[in-house]
């Protein structure tokens, strides 16, 4: 990967924007953001958390709204047609800087908030997501990450439904779009960018955090699965037997009741 496309990766892990001068980043009389909930505990009924998103629109200024995770590497299997008959194994794919969430809202097509160039750099939408994966990252693999993830919940590109994008010509108008983190996200720190845009320009972006924490039961086991890796495989052997007996317990009821 070149020295470039390295850097971009950077930029996109943070949502990008550190480099765009001070006055991009932060305006006075900006719209404030408000990010619900800050925190989130993932216990055993743990089924993800919807993420509300709230702040004022001016009139002719456009939103987004991107939530990411912290990024790995990822490699995938490819497979190929043999013959013309079946499919096979062809290698493998090692994607560089995966997020591990990527969650785009938009007000308006993610094309028309801003040209291409602006959008990379500041990592908005799927183009600057393959950019920063390396130019030399195939389409039909991206394509297909992307496709992996999206089935996953953790990528998603979407524009705001009709209620968060009211128009005012009068005055600002109020924006509110909730977002799902999935289950399947790990226990992080992500980021939630706010970011606003007027004719094409950057006016002003906002940074905020949601932290995903383990709690109870599931931190006590993960803890125990890092630091005590004898006493960890001890522990879930006798959780198996038990939930085979349990369950043998439980059919053999039903049969003698039949």
């Amino acid at each position: 990967m070149s020295a470039k496309a390295a850097s971009m990766l950077g930029v996109l892990a943070c949502a990008a924007g550190l480099a765009l001068p001070s006055s991009a980043r932060a305006r006075p009389g900006a719209p404030v953001a408000t990010v619900e909930p800050a925190r989130a505990e993932i216990g055993l009924l743990y089924s993800g958390v919807d993420l509300a998103v709230s702040t004022q629109r001016e009139p002719g200024v456009d939103l987004a709204v991107l939530v990411t995770g912290p990024a790995s590497d990822l490699t995938l299997r490819e497979q190929a047609r043999r013959w013309g008959l079946f499919w096979a194994p062809a290698g493998e794919v090692r994607f560089e800087g995966v997020p591990s969430l990527y969650l785009l809202r938009t007000t308006t097509a993610v094309e028309d908030l801003a040209p291409a160039h602006v959008l990379e750099d500041l990592g908005i939408g799927y183009p600057a997501l393959g950019a920063a994966l390396g130019g030399e990252t195939r389409d039909d693999l991206l394509q297909e990450l992307i496709v992996l993830k999206e089935s996953e919940g953790l990528f998603s590109v979407t524009v705001a439904s009709d209620d968060g994008r009211g128009e005012s010509t009068t005055g600002d108008s109020p924006f509110r779009t909730v977002l799902h983190i999935p289950a399947r996200a790990p226990a992080s720190t992500y980021s939630v960018w706010l970011f606003a845009f007027r004719d094409g320009e950057l006016v002003t972006r906002s940074e905020h955090t949601l932290e995903v924490e383990e709690a109870g039961f599931v931190a006590f086991v993960s803890s125990l699965a890092e630091t005590h890796g004898l006493a960890y495989g001890v522990f879930a052997v006798v959780v198996a037997v038990g939930a085979g007996l349990l369950v043998g317990l439980l059919f053999g009821s039903t049969r003698k009741r039949t």
